[in-house]
């Protein structure tokens, strides 16, 4: 019985050692996308996707010639939109322009 008590108190005093070096480590597992440029993403432009500036708005642009529909995709914060250019290839069978 003392074995498993001694265990429990090893597991316990491990995990909360893990979760202080998490706490004051955070910093350290956030994401910063590298320094990529806009409008450099020659995947985009094999797509036929443009990159598009409107005041402080940077977006690229796939048009259609007589789309159906608007598709606007929002990539969130986790790095740039030239890593996700797997959304156009999904969307290439739509008749929309994608934003």
């Amino acid at each position: 019985m003392k074995l498993i008590l001694n265990l429990i108190c090893y597991c316990f005093i491990g995990y909360t050692l893990i979760l202080a070096a998490l706490y004051f480590f955070q910093e350290k597992l956030l994401f910063f996308p590298g320094p990529t440029s806009f409008g450099d993403c020659p995947e985009m432009e094999k797509r036929n996707a443009s990159a598009e500036i409107f005041g402080d708005i940077r977006y690229y642009l796939q048009t259609r010639p007589k789309p159906d529909n608007w598709i606007v995709i929002f990539h969130g914060n986790a790095g740039n939109a030239c890593g996700r250019t797997y959304f156009l290839d999904l969307l290439k069978g739509f008749n929309a322009n994608v934003v």
